[in-house]
């Protein structure tokens, strides 16, 4: 059917026109055609429906998938029905079409993430050879993707190259769209609902985790579910820094927050790594309890009431080693927070009035839309409302379009890009092999705790638990900070309780 035929033909102009709204719907709201749509729009062109918009509108959809060998093979085939100089203008994508890609992707509420738009990341990824553009284009969608470590292989790869309102850009789209993924994990856990295995990675612009927005709902039910939900050993501080990471640390939150001792000490057990082998084993020892009085209660064994004795005395002394830790922990933690206010940390001070301030969530999510500012600290760049005042390098925005900036550090948001390699091409990391090493050699297993060598315990109190208590009760009268003036007695306590948990870990195994 000629164009001509259709555009006299009702019945199919309609179904036409209808099909090509629903295209561009889907289009606006995915960032892509999804392949109903493809098939469609090819559909209309093979039974003579070349309107240059149809044909655009699919040449962009390629170009925006990553797929330039379909791109000019269609342009090739519709050349006779595109002006000529509208051809002449798609001989090159990315100067046609790479601004309205950047913009459909950095308008975070409308691009819904999809299958189309993780086979365009998957097809620009597979360039060996990336434009600045490419880069760009793949900065974004291994964004929404979460592909954390690519991303950075690429901000690392055109640092130097990228221009400053880009990279602007770019943080500002970040910081909105883990801001506005968080909103959605605090809403949940305000109504009182845990946030999946997936959701327990995110987190928000400022790196702040879903266990650092549980404990700002200042509910402890909620707390103790998400403590049970995630791995939260690891350290969740963006960057090293004194001062600065201590603001990320959970029980420093939980300090300021809270005035329970018991929730600190569930959150300690589940954070803080080196004392993990101290409530593992007075876990061990109270199941060993309970499977003793089980025992003893269908024998009446002497044997096992002593042994029961014995258990409960060793975690009567293991509790109150950890209670004594629990509050040791408050104290320091409350110490830093009054280093922080003296040093007038400006990041650390700001964080410490997020944390306090219930509705600073809400804030940062719904009073950010249309002004915010952009700060940036050790790289770290998060958006606040536009009366924020933080002594660091900002920028501010208002509707999209900067509006003030105060760059403070060299570092913050500008570099020296003066467009010169905007043709350069880089070589994309995903193809970098890694140099120097071997990946195939597996590493050593770890050694089964008896084998190894303790410093302060000796070979009899593997095997003794009574000599085991006896060389703790001597070991610790010896090195306890009130009985000894050395600055180190802090670390070697703690040394000595690790080493024993380890030892009842084997008792209790």
């Amino acid at each position: 059917m000629t164009n001509s035929a259709i555009k006299n033909n009702p019945e199919f102009l309609d179904y036409f026109l209808k099909s090509i709204n629903a295209a561009k719907e889907n289009f606006r709201i995915y960032g892509v055609l999804d392949e109903k749509d493809k098939k469609t729009l090819l559909d209309c062109l093979d039974d003579g429906c070349s309107e240059a918009f149809v044909i655009k509108l699919l040449l962009e959809n390629y170009y925006r998938s990553g797929e330039l060998s379909k791109y000019f093979s269609l342009l090739s085939k519709q050349r006779e029905n595109l002006d000529k100089g509208l051809y002449i203008v798609l001989q090159d994508p990315e100067n046609i079409f790479f601004n309205s890609y950047i913009k459909a992707l950095s308008e975070t509420p409308h691009i819904t993430i999809s299958k189309s738009l993780i086979e365009a990341f998957v097809n620009f990824r597979n360039k060996e050879a990336l434009s600045l553009n490419d880069v760009v284009v793949l900065l974004y969608l291994s964004t929404y993707i979460g592909d954390e470590e690519y991303y950075s292989e690429l901000l690392e790869l055109c640092k130097d190259d990228l221009p400053f309102l880009v990279k602007v850009k770019l943080e500002l789209f970040r910081a909105r769209f883990f801001n506005d993924r968080m909103g959605k994990v605090y809403d949940k856990l305000l109504s009182k609902a845990v946030p999946d295995g997936v959701e327990c990675g995110f987190f928000d612009a400022l790196h702040l985790t879903p266990l650092h927005y549980a404990i700002m709902t200042r509910n402890e039910d909620i707390v103790q579910k998400v403590l049970l939900s995630g791995n939260w050993f690891e350290n969740p501080a963006p960057f090293e820094d004194g001062i600065a990471g201590t603001v990320y640390d959970y029980v420093f939150e939980a300090v300021l927050i809270f005035g329970n001792n018991s929730l600190i000490k569930e959150i300690l057990k589940y954070t803080r790594y080196r004392m993990k082998p101290l409530f593992d084993s007075y876990d061990r020892v109270e199941n060993l309890i309970s499977i003793n009085e089980s025992l003893y209660e269908r024998s009446h064994d002497i044997a096992l009431k002593d042994r029961i004795s014995d258990l409960e005395s060793m975690g009567d002394e293991i509790d109150s080693e950890i209670n004594h830790l629990v509050r040791k922990e408050i104290m320091e933690e409350a110490a830093k927070a009054r280093l922080i206010y003296e040093t007038r940390h400006s990041f650390a001070c700001f964080m410490i009035k997020f944390y306090q301030d219930i509705d600073s969530v809400y804030k940062n999510v719904m009073e950010t839309i249309s002004a915010c500012k952009l700060f940036n600290f050790k790289n770290l760049y998060f958006i606040t409302t536009a009366d924020t005042k933080i002594n660091l390098s900002y920028v501010k925005i208002i509707d999209d379009e900067i509006a003030e900036k105060n760059i403070i550090s060299k570092d913050a948001l500008e570099n020296n890009s003066s467009s010169k390699r905007r043709n350069a091409k880089y070589k994309n990391p995903f193809f970098k092999k890694k140099e120097g090493k071997d990946y195939s050699s597996k590493k050593e297993p770890l050694k089964d705790n008896t084998l190894r060598e303790y410093r302060f315990f000796s070979g009899e109190a593997l095997t003794n638990i009574n000599v085991l208590k006896k060389q703790y009760h001597t070991l610790v009268k010896k090195y306890h900070p009130d009985a000894n003036d050395s600055a180190e007695s802090d670390e070697i306590i703690r040394e000595i309780i690790e080493e024993r948990a380890m030892i009842l870990s084997n008792f209790c195994q």
